[in-house]
């Protein structure tokens, strides 16, 4: 006689039952999640959905070992248990069970390494170099058909970030309206048709990703980029705890450390370094959190094989945006970025070891607090301080920075500008363009005979110091008005540009800094409150990121202050902040 509790409906509405009870209870938390997240902020749902990614990141090592390691037992007891069928009587419900926790393990070992695989492609399109536009070597043409064009029309295409476009000026102007403007005004008969592909908060392989879109071929293609290539990547708050030199008992012994580990192993996955990729990009240019404080000796954002990776990876997409423009007889202009050194302190110091004892972080801070109060009244003093630090820590950002501002003021300006340099290419996450990225824009140039603008030289022939302050930048990126105009200068003064639109005998009239800002609208109360406004907003925005925050919060409250000024009527000259106005004196020529 058939038992009743095994007849087919009976099956049949036990499984509908456990299906909706599971319903039920995996989707029921998650819809009541979503009404009440759906009512946070916009920051709190990030920081959210960034902690469901850290929880993915932690449950899937998890998942995958044991589902690895069920599929290895239950295969082993299955085979046993078909072995021992032979001599004895099995239950044969019993193989079944284990053929199920066989095929559901394995399902999702199989599943989790299609996501591997998944992830790995993914990666792969991303990263992969974009198939540009080929144009025939001697005339213009559309993509899709050929029209000649006339000899007067030259274009000119630019890539950058925001320096490139003109920031905090780019609502009026950019590097490539100044050198069209100035080309068309010296020759008018020559008609400049203007590309400007530069975008804030952009890296090289955005650029590089955005030369796909041309859609004739262009006459001269300048290249400025290499601030944004951490920020772009990587959010504010990220920590990677190195590891380096640990020995394997410190490694355990210390939490931190092993984050640190386990953050690399997950590097030799795809699909972790995807869901690393979106917690990031989630999180760009988002404020750390509230509770979070950064500390004087800190960690970097990334590894060093990531810190690698994108340098090489730079190198790589400026060779093949060179050799592009070569390739199709366009003429490239590479301007090397430069930025504020002595005016925006670094964003985190940094050993060169991994572990640093309590003991030896509180002999750093205090010795750093005694440099720190003894500045102003007695710097000598204050320069030892930072010297007994400076000793075993060559590579303390932080303690450079400031040493740097005392020889300054003490007169030893040669070795205050290198200790400035030095501490920006020491910036545990740096938002500046780092002396490496210009090495690799001198490298590509002299390689392929491009032309080569050293802003970093041009600046430093702006001032009688040669150091690189809020004379000639707003911010820690952008340069000030007068920035941008000797930039254009430069470009204008290329041999190869004046060889390329026939101006080789045909002087370029030089302009000054008022008449741009009057060509281009950047005159009148509204505009510069919107520089002010923007100037202020960008100290703001960055203070939080460092440990001691006053004096960037103390850049933003001036500026934001002056736009309230401006905005109440006050001259922008008036206010004696560099970048604000046209000043009547704005600053040294340039050297050629």
């Amino acid at each position: 006689m058939n038992d009743p509790a095994s007849s087919p409906k009976l099956r049949i509405t036990r499984t509908i039952v456990r299906v909706v009870v599971l319903i039920t209870v995996v989707l029921g938390p998650i819809a009541l999640a979503s009404r009440s997240i759906s009512s946070l902020s916009l920051d709190s749902r990030l920081h959210a959905a960034a902690f469901s990614l850290d929880w993915a990141l932690i449950c899937y090592p998890i998942v995958f070992v044991a589902a690895l390691t069920a599929s290895v037992a239950f295969g082993d007891r299955l085979v046993r248990e078909n072995r021992n069928s032979r001599s004895a009587a099995i239950d044969p419900r019993r193989l079944v069970r284990l053929a199920r926790g066989l095929a559901v393990s394995l399902s999702i070992v199989v599943g989790l390494l299609l996501l591997e695989i998944a992830a790995g492609v993914l990666e792969f399109r991303f990263n992969r170099f974009p198939e540009l536009p080929r144009f025939n070597n001697e005339q213009k043409s559309d993509v899709s058909s050929h029209h000649p064009s006339s000899p007067q029309e030259i274009d000119l295409v630019v890539l950058g970030e925001s320096s490139a476009a003109g920031e905090p000026y780019s609502a009026w102007l950019s590097l490539g309206r100044i050198v069209a403007w100035r080309i068309e005004r010296s020759a008018p008969g020559i008609k400049v048709r203007l590309h400007d592909l530069a975008t804030g908060g952009a890296n090289l392989r955005d650029m590089h990703q955005k030369l796909a879109q041309l859609k004739r071929k262009p006459d001269i293609i300048i290249i400025y980029s290499g601030h944004n290539e951490y920020q772009s990547r990587y959010e504010w708050s990220r920590e990677v705890y190195p590891i380096a030199g640990l020995s394997p008992l410190e490694l355990l012994s210390h939490p931190r450390a092993l984050s640190g580990l386990a953050y690399r192993i997950g590097l030799k996955s795809p699909l972790c370094r995807l869901i690393y990729g979106t917690k990031s990009k989630m999180m760009l240019d988002r404020p750390p959190p509230p509770a979070t404080r950064r500390r004087l000796i800190d960690v970097p954002p990334c590894s060093p094989s990531e810190s690698e990776a994108i340098l090489v990876d730079f190198r790589r997409r400026l060779e093949a945006i060179v050799a592009y423009c070569k390739s199709i007889g366009a003429t490239p202009i590479l301007i090397s970025p430069s930025g504020n050194d002595a005016g925006f302190e670094p964003n985190r110091t940094v050993l060169g070891r991994a572990y640093a004892e309590e003991q030896e972080i509180g002999f750093i801070a205090l010795e750093y607090q005694r440099g720190r109060t003894s500045e102003k009244t007695s710097p000598r003093d204050s320069l030892d301080y930072y010297t007994s630090i400076f000793g075993p820590h060559r590579e303390c950002a932080e303690v450079l920075f400031r040493s740097a501002r005392v020889l300054r003021t003490l007169g030893d300006v040669a070795e205050a500008r290198r200790r400035f340099i030095l501490a920006r290419d020491l910036d545990g996450f740096p938002l500046r363009a780092i002396s490496t990225f210009q090495q690799v824009y001198r490298i590509i140039s002299k390689a392929y005979d491009a032309t080569l603008i050293d802003s970093q030289k041009l600046f430093e022939s702006m001032t009688d110091d040669g150091i690189l302050d809020d004379r000639l930048f707003i911010d820690a990126q952008h340069p000030v008005l007068a920035g941008h105009v000797a930039l254009a200068d430069a470009v204008l003064a290329a041999p190869a540009l004046r060889e390329r639109i026939g101006l080789e005998k045909t002087p370029i009239e030089r302009v000054n800094v008022r008449e741009v800002a009057e060509h281009f609208g950047v005159v009148g109360r509204d505009a510069w409150f919107r520089v002010a406004m923007r100037a202020g907003l960008f100290y703001e925005k960055t203070a939080d990121i460092r440990f001691d925050p006053s004096e960037r919060r103390a850049k933003a409250a001036r500026l934001l202050a002056a736009a309230r000024a401006v905005a109440a009527g006050t001259a922008p000259e008036s206010l004696g902040i560099h970048g604000l106005g046209v000043p009547s004196n704005v600053m040294r020529s340039p050297n050629p």
